[in-house]
């Protein structure tokens, strides 16, 4: 079987969802307002920080690849592609899962697949662990508890300025 390659163009975000658009902030916030835990899915998504996600995507022409666990659960993904078509966010993809579960290798094997250039990605993620091969000037780091805030969105914009 031929392997093909189905090109990508622009700019590209690779999303993490935990601890960038779904944060603990959101969760408690949800639990005070409804006198109730909060429900996986869509409660957890922090409008803030969907805001600021949605700022980088209209100022970049950009397109979301979700690398996010919430990737692998047709519930998960079913929420996330809801709300972001809400924000008027698109997304073309999702990483593949691979057997070694390291996201950096899974967002590689995504660019190679879609022909997408490494000066074009920006990787928005909570947690640099298993991000080989990529370095701190690829990644805009989030603040696990509030997500994407305004120092991790200037990260993310100088990323997609070069």
């Amino acid at each position: 079987m031929e392997n093909k390659i189905y090109p990508v163009k622009g700019k590209i975000i690779f999303l993490d969802v935990d601890g960038v658009i779904a944060t603990p902030n959101q969760i408690k916030k949800y639990a005070q307002e409804h006198g109730k835990s909060c429900p996986p899915g869509l409660p957890q998504i922090d409008p803030i920080c969907m805001e600021f996600l949605k700022r980088l995507v209209d100022e970049f022409d950009a397109k979301i690849v979700v690398s996010s666990a919430w990737r692998k659960l047709k519930h998960d993904m079913f929420d996330l592609i809801k709300i972001c078509s809400v924000y008027g966010i698109p997304i073309v993809g999702k990483t593949a899962s691979l057997p070694s579960g390291h996201r950096g290798e899974e967002i590689v094997d995504y660019m190679k697949r879609h022909a997408v250039s490494i000066n074009d990605i920006c990787i928005l993620d909570d947690s640099i662990e298993h991000m080989e091969p990529f370095d701190k000037t690829y990644i805009a780091r989030t603040d696990p508890f509030m997500g994407i805030d305004e120092n991790s969105f200037e990260k993310a914009r100088e990323i997609l300025l070069r």
